[in-house]
């Protein structure tokens, strides 16, 4: 708004002003105004400057524009690690690392030096495509570069070991952390809790406490999947206690993982408790709360569950409709069964192999054996 009552009063942008409103388009990730004022610094002679290029590079990545943001990066005549930086996070973002790690080698026969941020966006790519060898050669490059004392390096590198499937490594640096803060912690937590050692998360997060270190959603998200996993009730309750202390308990995200830890944990009746209490539900609220009832064989209470989360205008998923054909399974239903297929076709679903295998299924051992054919 300031920018375009700026124009109306006649006042000239320059690259700073150019700079400082594609970050706000940026941030409000509006691709339409963001190329409109691409067309105004090309009309006005800024596209040259390399501050200016490297905003519309982050700019455009951020507005889901990868192929512009790739674009304005090969036509820059002159390149700072900014703006090599602002490339390699925009494929970071859209999921690409193998990209990430060919501009990360052009990036160094161009002679230009990465820094912090450079070594994060590349280790992030590493973690996409669970690449521990490329990932150790980084982790050279950060001893060599001095980036070691670096707190968010030694997290994401963490991080890396953990998603690259070496927790051996990641414990290994996570000891060496001279400052760990929350978000070292999450990232070794989650690490045991994805590789399946569950008990060893849950003493972490005890450590971590006794540390004096205050845990946010992602720690209670991961410490909530141990208990899930561990079906410990007792010690599920008790997190969910220090969820509601810490004022987390409306939460969306935290929320869902305490349906599902509950659920996990056979009890129901708390799942059940919890999600009517809940402020706000998405969809893998009633995702979990559905596959919940469908895990304590209540089929119908879950094809209920089903038509209310319809009737409050929620989308089901592919995940939602996996969930309910096995609860029409269960109860035999193949009028059911049939009725969701319909929704199946008609959201674009049929094509995907889970579900057409969970469809078959059902005809299976509905007695609608015609239909599975």
């Amino acid at each position: 708004k300031l920018f375009w009552q700026m124009q109306q009063n006649g006042v000239k942008p320059d690259q700073i002003t150019f700079v400082g409103v594609l970050k706000a388009c940026a941030c409000l990730a509006t691709l339409e105004q963001g190329k409109h004022i691409h067309a105004w610094i090309i009309e006005s002679g800024f596209d040259s400057h390399v501050s200016v290029g490297s905003t519309l590079i982050d700019m455009y990545a951020k507005c889901r524009s990868i192929e512009h943001a790739r674009q304005v990066f090969d036509k820059m005549a002159k390149r700072n690690v900014v703006s090599w930086n602002a490339i390699l996070g925009g494929y970071v973002q859209h999921g690409d690392g193998e990209e990430v790690l060919k501009l990360f080698h052009q990036m160094k026969q161009e002679g230009i030096k990465p820094d912090q941020i450079t070594i994060v966006c590349v280790l992030k790519a590493c973690s996409n495509l669970a690449s521990l060898k490329y990932g150790k050669q980084i982790h050279a490059h950060i001893i060599k570069y001095g980036f070691k004392s670096d707190v968010f390096v030694e997290n994401t590198l963490v991080d890396m070991y953990c998603k690259c499937g070496s927790l051996e490594h990641a414990q290994q640096e996570f000891n060496k952390m001279p400052k760990r803060t929350v978000v070292s912690w999450n990232a070794i937590v989650a690490g045991y809790t994805q590789h399946g050692l569950a008990d060893e998360a849950l003493k972490l997060f005890g450590q971590m406490q006794g540390e004096g270190v205050k845990p946010d959603q992602l720690t209670f998200v991961s410490v909530l999947k141990a208990c899930g996993s561990l079906v410990v009730l007792e010690q599920g309750m008790h997190i969910h206690s220090q969820i509601i202390k810490s004022g987390l308990e409306s939460d969306t995200f935290v929320g869902s993982a305490l349906l599902d830890m509950y659920c996990k944990c056979g009890s129901i009746k708390h799942a059940c408790e919890l999600f009517g209490k809940m402020p706000e539900r998405d969809v893998v609220s009633w995702n979990v709360m559905i596959a919940g009832y469908i895990q304590h064989g209540l089929g119908k209470e879950a094809l209920k569950l089903f038509q209310q989360m319809q009737l409050e205008s929620v989308t089901p998923t592919k995940v939602t409709f996996i969930s309910v054909l096995k609860a029409s399974t269960s109860i035999a239903s193949l009028r059911h069964g049939k009725h969701i297929h319909d929704q199946i076709i008609e959201r674009g679903f049929e094509s995907d192999s889970f579900v057409g295998n969970t469809l078959i299924d059902m005809y299976a051992k509905c007695g609608g054996i015609e239909y599975a054919r």
